[in-house]
């Protein structure tokens, strides 16, 4: 080293440690300092040079903005937040027989967590191409064999059937780990209640059935296939899903912004940023009266989101065809851009100040949809309901000409209304809307409004990343394969426990404070199938695997699979020959290539197991492989 370079180097040291002792002596130098490299040390570490995680900066000035909705769950409906940007006017649940206004939240905010993220996966990546276990079949175990007292309630069942005894086997049955007999019986008393006219009843032993039966179905992804065709609603893709989200309370998003009515929002080009995906729509609530958050919807406007509104009144009687009505109408088409609106949601529940007369909210309904549609074309209606009680939704349905979409709110939470003995872990989501979605999908494109897991609870407040994953991964791999009508879904990005209001901090929905959770949603949302603007369409249809179905070229095949195993193992056969195997959740996918093996006659098999081996499916597809394909152009 030569003299110069040593001197640059004594140099630059004792420059650093009179820095350090000039920051310490004076503190008012640090702000203006760092607020000079903060900007620049974030992109280039996305923290703090000590290694904490930098804050996102504040609203000039505490700012009173409404509590988000609060979760729901299948079995007793739970409080809900009906007024955006009015503070929340509340209705307390029906088991307290009290109800009150709720005092407004504060926006508060902590800092993100800086834990490394899993890159954004790619469509049906399971992290190799032949999935994440050992391609071979694990041993099965010895069959098991009834036990004597199973026998003697089965006996009893069968010969005399009712509720009762049904619920004595069924109970029995998933104690004593015999999941097909559960779920039989508890589908059978199901039954029961149905043909009692007790729909509610019904609906909770089915949710138990779907704990312990297991569906397993092999789909084909077929470039050349053409989508169902069918009329299209307004703002309908003719193919995929809008992907949506709730995220102004997500505290990991740092930069803010405020609309007319004082209400806070958070950018959507860094949600997009955080999930690796822009998405095409996101979701605010605003108390009817409020004027339309022109703001809000330009700034979503110039990022190519699509404004969803959930516009809630105080009572049906404020709602008429009046001077605000026409003005809020006029504003929704002044935007210019498309605008979803979500109008007195909810109103099958208790909860809600609209609920309780049906025909009124019909008018009421059908009076908003009228004006809107007039004088806001580029408008949507969406006419949405919370998925339980489902014996309250009919008797609100405003008819087809007044609604575009049907749309359904649910929740998979850790516990049912925080109640530590009522676990609720169990519930797949894939059944707490398909009640709503087998009445309506005919006549109308489905929104899931708003879904999220949990994956913490202030009951017990272990962290269950776990949970969250699983339920979510489900629920996106269910909406292509079992739910095509499916449309729009909306992501409840919150954490309920620190943004809800003190009475209904239950819940933390959050995407971006757990990294393996955010590494989990940029994975289900990462198939095209998963629609950024309304106009884009997917690559390929998924569409079921039928018995000889031709196949001439290298194909994209995927498994939905459930049952009672929290992590099913699939296992993907070529005749005996094992080329994919996976545990990972959601709809396992692997490639398969006809032309590989020359064994006639061709068989593809869908075995899966639990995680001792036994046996849950094992399905059969012959198929028809045809030499000479060509990869597909697209």
């Amino acid at each position: 080293m030569t003299p110069a370079q040593e001197a640059r180097i004594i140099i630059t040291r004792l420059s650093i440690i009179g820095f350090t002792v000039a920051m310490i002596a004076r503190p008012d130098w640090r702000g203006a300092v760092w607020g000079t490299v903060a900007p620049a040390a974030r992109t280039a570490w996305g923290a703090t040079p000590w290694g904490k995680p930098a804050p996102p900066p504040a609203p000039a000035a505490p700012v009173s903005v409404p509590p988000p909705p609060q979760e729901t769950d299948s079995r007793e409906p739970a409080t809900a937040d009906l007024g955006g940007s009015d503070g929340g006017n509340v209705h307390a649940r029906e088991t307290t027989g009290t109800s009150g206004e709720a005092s407004p939240a504060v926006v508060t905010e902590e800092p993100p967590s800086t834990a490394s993220e899993t890159p954004a996966a790619e469509a049906g990546d399971t992290g190799s191409p032949a999935g994440n276990l050992p391609l071979r079949l694990p041993p099965a175990p010895p069959a098991r064999i009834l036990p004597a007292s199973l026998r003697a309630l089965k006996s009893a069942a069968d010969a005399g059937p009712n509720a009762f005894r049904l619920r004595q086997l069924a109970d029995a049955a998933a104690a004593a780990g015999f999941p097909e007999l559960a779920a039989e019986a508890y589908l059978k008393e199901a039954a029961i209640y149905r043909r009692e006219g007790d729909g509610n009843a019904a609906t909770v032993e089915e949710l138990k059935a779907g704990r312990y039966r297991t569906e397993a179905r092999l789909f084909l992804h077929d470039p050349d296939a053409s989508p169902p065709s069918t009329p299209r609603a307004r703002l309908e893709p003719e193919y995929g899903v809008l992907l949506g989200a709730f995220i102004d309370r997500d505290d990991r998003l740092s930069t803010v912004f405020q609309d007319e009515n004082w209400q806070t929002h958070r950018d959507p080009d860094e949600f997009a940023e955080l999930t690796g995906k822009k998405h095409a729509s996101l979701f605010c609530y605003l108390g009817y009266g409020r004027p339309f958050p022109t703001r809000w919807a330009d700034r979503l406007k110039e990022a190519g989101v699509i404004p969803h509104l959930a516009w809630e009144p105080k009572d049906l009687a404020s709602v008429r065809d009046d001077a605000y009505l026409s003005r809020f109408a006029d504003a929704v088409s002044a935007h210019g851009g498309p605008v979803f609106i979500r109008f007195a949601g909810e109103m099958n529940g208790k909860w809600t100040r609209y609920h309780g007369n049906p025909a009124l909210y019909r008018e009421k309904f059908r009076l908003v949809s009228r004006i809107i549609r007039r004088r806001a074309p580029n408008a949507a209606m969406i006419w949405c309901v919370n998925n339980f009680p489902d014996s309250e939704i009919e008797p609100y349905y405003p008819g087809d000409d007044a609604v575009d979409w049907v749309g359904v709110n649910f929740y998979n939470v850790l516990f049912s209304d925080n109640e530590k003995s009522r676990p609720a872990d169990h519930l797949h989501p894939a059944d707490l809307f398909k009640t709503v979605y087998a009445r309506y999908s005919a006549r109308k494109p489905i929104a899931i409004c708003e879904y999220a897991a949990s994956h913490q609870a202030d009951v017990d407040p272990t962290p269950r990343p776990d949970f969250a994953i699983r339920r979510m991964s489900e629920l996106y791999a269910a909406l292509p394969r079992l739910f095509p009508r499916v449309k729009l879904i909306n992501w409840f990005d919150c954490n309920n426990m620190r943004h809800a209001r003190p009475d209904r901090q239950l819940n933390n929905y959050s995407l971006s404070d757990d990294p393996q959770i955010l590494a989990a949603y940029r994975k289900a949302i990462s198939p095209d199938y998963f629609l950024s603007t309304p106009t884009t369409a997917p690559q390929t249809v998924v569409r079921p695997f039928a018995s000889r179905d031709p196949v001439r070229r290298r194909v994209g095949i995927s498994a939905w699979v459930r049952g009672p195993a929290a992590r099913p193992r699939v296992y993907l056969l070529d005749g005996d020959r094992v080329f994919f195997a996976s545990d990972e959740p959601g709809a396992p996918t692997a490639h398969w290539d006809p032309q590989v093996s020359a064994a006639t006659p061709r068989v593809l098999r869908l075995i899966v197991t639990d995680d001792v081996g036994r046996r849950l499916a094992d399905t059969r597809y012959p198929v028809r492989a045809e030499p000479g394909g060509a990869e597909p152009s697209r």
